[in-house]
């Protein structure tokens, strides 16, 4: 076996074992409506998306079963780590890159793409961003295009832009690829032939596009525009944080705030970052390339507007990739050495006792805080606790508390919850709608419907606090009130028959 193939074998066990107790969690948050409780789930052409189509064929195996849904994105993950090992054979020579993808293999960051089953879509879309730049290299290796895996090239970047917009800017990066081994002049068409894809794509993606805007708008509280500046430099800094030092990973990092002073000096960093990559690119491409990486890949955070959270540890999936580059260029550094024997220039490739000792306790310290991480998501209520525990200030976190402590039935605690969710964030109509339905379980009437019309307040579009009002009042005997706001909530779901039997039965 030769050594390389001897360095994936032990890539795939390890990115494989660290996952590994992941595979028997339960589904959880996004994963419930999508598959659990997706009535569609069986049905492929009612999958809206491709990421909904890949649930689809799990459950032509697995069924409900959340172990096959798991072992997917496990497999995932692990392709993807063999193929962050042939990437970075574009650069290094094995042993650097089997240090860096292995890296990649366990790092904790990932946790929430691989073992959350809804971060599959950044799973599938680096796959093939992967496969399009290895494919690419390929393609233009030598004095004449290889067409057919260039024609290849271009199908996995329009299969990686189908499952998420932070594929987009490929074409980017390849001009950076180009310009780093010095052949952007003979490839320059090449380029430019990636983006008429991306481009399709997000025309079919625009009609939908205002809906994201309103979605991420009304989970963030904002009004759905923000400052590009400021977004450039705290998604930059604090996804880069997340990746050098993986310690407080929750679910909802929020809220978004940072000084003045803070936000400007990560401005100047940047700058000066950005001025110094021309020295980059001739000193050490490699360096190059992985800045442009990390910054080209979380474009669409920077967004004005706001088509996605600012911070999300799943986006930095594949952007992470830029550290991998980072550490098999230091290991090469002290792993290549250049010594003069008998007025000769010898080159000794030898790693030390000591660099090996710092990669295997890096590699184990990553590898111990992803299994870790991956007992937060064993269930509903374990994902929440941790989130709360991490974002104490984040209204979601304690609109999800709420919803645990309800199904555990400690009622006090769930309107608590709710209340500190509506605290920090006053217009958030779920967590008025989720109060009211624990006031209303808890006998308080009352002070339910003054709850239900807040979050008919805030959310004017929200049926199910139409719904439950008219069953309050129904209830009450107050029937001409049960059929006004029944009528809004079939007004606002028409294809709800179940609305319209209760309306028929209303005097």
């Amino acid at each position: 076996m030769s050594k390389s193939a001897k360095y994936i074998f032990i890539i795939i066990i390890l990115s494989f074992l660290v996952y590994a107790n992941s595979l028997n969690n339960a589904f959880v948050s996004d994963d419930l409506p999508s598959i659990a409780n997706n009535p569609n789930i069986s049905n492929i052409f009612a999958a809206p998306t491709f990421l909904n189509m890949t649930y689809h064929l799990n459950y032509q195996v697995s069924k409900l079963n959340p172990f096959g849904y798991h072992l997917v994105n496990s497999i995932l993950h692990t392709i993807n780590s063999v193929l962050v090992f042939f990437l970075l054979l574009l650069f290094f020579k094995p042993y650097p890159s089997f240090w860096g993808s292995l890296i990649f293999a366990v790092h904790p960051v990932h946790t929430e793409a691989v073992t959350w089953i809804a971060g599959r879509n950044y799973l599938l879309m680096s796959l093939f961003l992967l496969s399009a730049i290895l494919l690419y290299a390929h393609a233009t290796k030598g004095e004449r295009l290889k067409k057919s895996a260039f024609g290849f090239s271009l199908f996995a970047y329009f299969s990686a832009v189908c499952f998420s917009p932070f594929a987009y800017p490929l074409p980017a990066f390849l001009a950076a690829y180009d310009l780093s081994r010095e052949k952007w002049r003979e490839n320059y068409k090449l380029w430019l032939c990636f983006i008429p894809i991306g481009l399709l794509k997000f025309a079919f993606a625009f009609g939908i596009l205002g809906g994201r805007i309103a979605m991420v708008a009304a989970d963030t509280g904002g009004s759905g525009h923000s400052n590009p500046f400021f977004n450039f430099a705290f998604s930059t800094f604090t996804h880069l944080g997340l990746v050098l030092w993986p310690k407080n990973l929750t679910l909802y990092h929020e809220p978004v705030s940072a000084t003045a002073g803070v936000i400007t000096l990560e401005l100047i960093l940047l700058a000066v970052l950005l001025i110094l990559s021309p020295l980059f690119l001739k000193k050490a491409k490699e360096i190059f390339l992985a800045l442009a990486l990390f910054i080209l890949f979380l474009l669409p955070t920077y967004s004005p507007v706001m088509i996605s959270w600012v911070i999300a540890e799943r986006y930095v999936y594949f952007s992470s990739l830029a550290f991998s580059i980072l550490a098999a260029f230091l290991v090469r550094k002290f792993y290549v050495r250049t010594k003069k024997i008998k007025g000769k220039f010898v080159t000794e490739e030898k790693a030390s006792l000591a660099l090996n000792l710092i990669l295997v306790l890096l590699v184990a310290g990553y590898s111990a805080r992803t299994i870790y991480r991956n007992a937060d998501w064993r269930s509903h209520a374990s994902i929440w606790r941790a989130t709360a525990k991490v974002s104490p200030l984040s209204p979601r976190s304690h609109n999800n508390m709420g919803d645990v402590y309800s199904l555990e039935g400690n009622l006090d605690m769930a309107a608590l919850e709710f209340a500190r969710a509506i605290e920090l964030k006053p217009d958030y109509s779920d967590a008025y709608h989720n109060l009211a339905s624990t006031y209303g379980k808890m006998g308080r009437i009352n002070e339910a419907i003054e709850c239900y019309r807040k979050a008919i307040f805030y959310n004017p579009r929200l049926y199910q606090s139409y719904q439950n009002l008219a069953v309050i009042y129904y209830n009450l005997g107050r029937f001409s009130e049960a059929k006004a706001y029944l009528s809004k909530a079939l007004e606002l779901n028409p294809s709800d028959q179940s609305l319209r039997d209760f309306l028929g039965e209303i005097p």
